[in-house]
């Protein structure tokens, strides 16, 4: 079986937290996160970790980034779509020929670049390879935003804090789900989020599944949220733009650094 003959994508929105997102229902999206959707034999859904881990595809994981990435920058590529994320593992840019092909190309279009977000987790591969960081440094200065995965998972995401100064940094969603267990955790995920906002300007709370979720996360201090509840993960590829209209001071105040936004 091909590798991508053994999922389909899908997209979920990040949305922005306010009290709109409470009490009426609904929130401005951010960017939406492309998704691999993986189905084992019988046709049921499997977690994408745990896919890639039964088939061993991890051995050939760049290959798995690069054809998720190929699929949004040609979405990126028509005006129409909305910013989009990926996430793809630190690994993929430890062999950079590649990276540095889409570098060339994204440097030649901002349109695309700037709607760009580049997801990246398992960055304790960037300590075996710290010239990665200048590739990453020309990325986000051809236009793309750069998101740190799962923070707060492992000793070496505090150490890629520090080092990638990411645009947005997403909280790992174990942290948000203990939250609901008792004031100890509540206090551990307020704590973990303030660190993350001195320095990112977009803070993500990762699984939000539930309202108490979300009002956790929001006072905690998020700044955006992805889960069920914020809107669910769905096939069709999505065409709507960012909001703008409710509040543009607070949104220009929240996004100001990632989007590039001026008067």
């Amino acid at each position: 079986m091909k590798l991508t003959e053994a999922f389909q994508e899908s997209y979920q929105p990040v949305a922005v937290l306010d009290d709109d997102a409470i009490y009426n229902h609904c929130s401005d999206i951010f960017y939406h996160e492309c998704l691999a959707v993986f189905h084992d034999a019988d046709g049921s859904v499997v977690e994408t970790d745990e896919y890639l881990k039964n088939n061993n595809i991890a051995q050939i994981g760049q290959r798995f980034d690069q054809h998720i990435v190929g699929v949004v920058l040609e979405l990126l590529a028509t005006p129409a779509t909305p910013a989009l994320g990926c996430s793809i593992s630190a690994r993929s840019f430890l062999k950079d020929g590649w990276w540095k092909e889409q570098l060339n190309m994204l440097a030649g279009r901002p349109d695309i670049a700037g709607r760009l977000i580049l997801e990246i987790h398992d960055v304790e591969e960037f300590r075996k390879a710290p010239s990665t960081m200048l590739l990453l440094k020309k990325l986000r200065n051809a236009g793309c935003l750069l998101a740190l995965e799962d923070f707060g998972v492992g000793h070496s995401s505090f150490h890629a804090m520090m080092t990638m100064e990411p645009d947005i940094i997403k909280i790992n969603k174990s942290f948000l789900w203990r939250a609901d267990s008792g004031l100890r955790y509540r206090d551990t995920y307020h704590h973990l989020v303030g660190l993350a906002r001195t320095i990112a300007p977009i803070v993500v709370a990762e699984g939000v599944e539930s309202y108490s979720h979300l009002k956790a996360a929001l006072k905690a201090g998020a700044t955006h949220g992805q889960g069920n509840v914020l809107g669910v993960a769905q096939v069709a590829r999505p065409q709507q733009s960012i909001r703008w209209d409710k509040d543009k001071q607070k949104q220009r105040d929240l996004c100001l650094k990632a989007l590039g936004a001026e008067d």
